[in-house]
């Protein structure tokens, strides 16, 4: 029900979205001074190559979409204390003891596929999903029904993976350390000990 909800909500916007394009697109269009006029007048102006002319059809300017401030604070909650706080403390602290530091290709690949398998399908995308519930207050239920109808029928986790085997194939190292909060003393060469 709530999926569904959501989907109608979405389409919604996509059409109003189209709406606004379009009158955009007449205001560009306009070519005479009654729709020049218009147009300044914050008034949208379709023009029509049929008729002579410019017809001016009222039509409310698009409305600027409010600040959402639930969605903003979730978003700030989220990404300080799991993002920023959390995230350092798993991948600077337990990520080392669990895995060592190497750097070899074995043991980038076990990290890198821990995260996507283990830690991001149990741990970073259900905190999202809860803190969001919090912040929207309902449920914790309702939080993890959201995130496995996600899952399910929106590709949560295809377009996750999807974006992080892009992001590791196309940016360069310096990048991605930055991204993958390194400790700012762990170097991508093996020292001699690790060798």
């Amino acid at each position: 029900m709530i999926a569904q909800k959501r989907d109608l909500r979405k389409r919604n916007e996509k059409e109003q979205t189209a709406m606004q394009m379009s009158a955009a697109a007449a205001n560009n269009t306009a070519t005479d001074g009654a729709a020049a006029a218009a147009a300044a007048a914050g008034e949208s102006v379709i023009y029509n190559p049929d008729i002579s002319g410019s017809a001016v059809i009222p039509f409310p300017p698009p409305a600027q979409k409010k600040m959402e401030w639930k969605r903003n604070a979730a978003f700030i909650v989220y990404g300080s204390l799991y993002q920023g706080v959390t995230q350092e403390f798993v991948y600077n602290h337990l990520y080392p003891v669990w895995f060592g530091t190497a750097t070899s290709i074995p043991v980038v690949i076990s990290k890198v596929l821990f995260d996507l398998l283990v830690q991001t399908t149990v741990v970073t995308l259900p905190v999202a999903y809860l803190t969001k519930s919090i912040i929207y207050r309902y449920s914790f239920r309702e939080a993890i029904r959201r995130y496995v109808d996600d899952i399910k029928n929106h590709g949560l986790l295809k377009k996750y993976f999807l974006l992080w085997g892009l992001l590791i194939l196309l940016l360069p190292d310096r990048i991605m350390i930055i991204l993958l909060c390194r400790n700012k003393n762990h170097t991508s060469r093996p020292t001699k000990q690790e060798s």
